[in-house]
């Protein structure tokens, strides 16, 4: 994951967790939590790989610290980072 993403690009995040365990990925932004195609729940493979893939919306504040909040197996990860403009 990087520090920064700008408006409108296509992001992915990658984890490698337990294997065959499901995974929850968030995105906060100031108006509230993403409801971009692509995040939500997905299963691990059997390496323990998760990933999703989404688009940073193009009216995204620039000036709110955003965060990939990533819960499972019990476990929460949170991971700043800043919206650009293109």
């Amino acid at each position: 994951m990087k520090d920064s993403y700008a408006r409108g690009e296509k992001v992915k995040v990658t984890i490698i967790g337990r294997p065959n365990t499901a995974y929850i990925l968030k995105v906060r932004f100031k108006s509230g939590y993403s409801t971009a195609n692509g995040l939500g729940e997905t299963k691990s493979d059997a390496n323990g790989v998760a990933s999703w893939t989404f688009t940073i919306g193009n009216r995204t504040d620039l000036e709110f610290v955003a965060s990939f909040e990533v819960t499972g197996n019990g476990e929460t990860i949170k991971k700043e980072f800043r919206v650009t403009e293109r």
